[in-house]
């Protein structure tokens, strides 16, 4: 039941520190699922495992490695919280704990166009993600 079997790989562990006052140290058996994407291709997404302790910093290079994405690209990363709820994540020092990532949710990946525009615009006003086209 538990041990090493010949001829089977090893599960790796994290320890992560859980607790915003009062820190506790437990190994983390459930990895954090995450649907990955590139904008505009929201529908086109893979899953992904990670640690609750990695940072938002690591996170962008594996999409951007799972994706093809040039490290010299400038991009932006998202949350999705609902189909149109998205929040900018500024702090790529933060880790997946601290921001609020929940098991299956949806960040997003935004490439910026080669003419230095954005595909998505952001109002300043009310901090909300808008669409550049409009729904019909």
């Amino acid at each position: 039941w538990y041990g090493i079997v010949n001829g089977r790989d090893s599960m790796g562990r994290q320890v992560v520190k859980y607790g915003k006052f009062v820190k506790q140290c437990k190994v983390e058996v459930y990895p954090l699922e995450l649907k990955i994407c590139l904008y505009p291709n929201e529908s086109d997404f893979t899953i992904v495992s990670l640690s609750r302790s990695d940072t938002v910093h690591t996170l962008e290079k594996f999409i951007r490695e799972v994706f093809n994405i040039e490290s010299t690209k400038r991009s932006r990363l998202y949350n999705r919280y609902m189909t149109y709820t998205y929040e900018l994540i500024q702090d790529m020092s933060l880790i997946a704990q601290d921001i609020g990532l929940f098991d299956g949710q949806c960040v997003l990946l935004e490439v910026q166009n080669e003419d230095g525009t954005w595909p998505r615009v952001i109002d300043q006003a009310s901090s909300s993600l808008k669409r550049t086209h409009s729904r019909i």
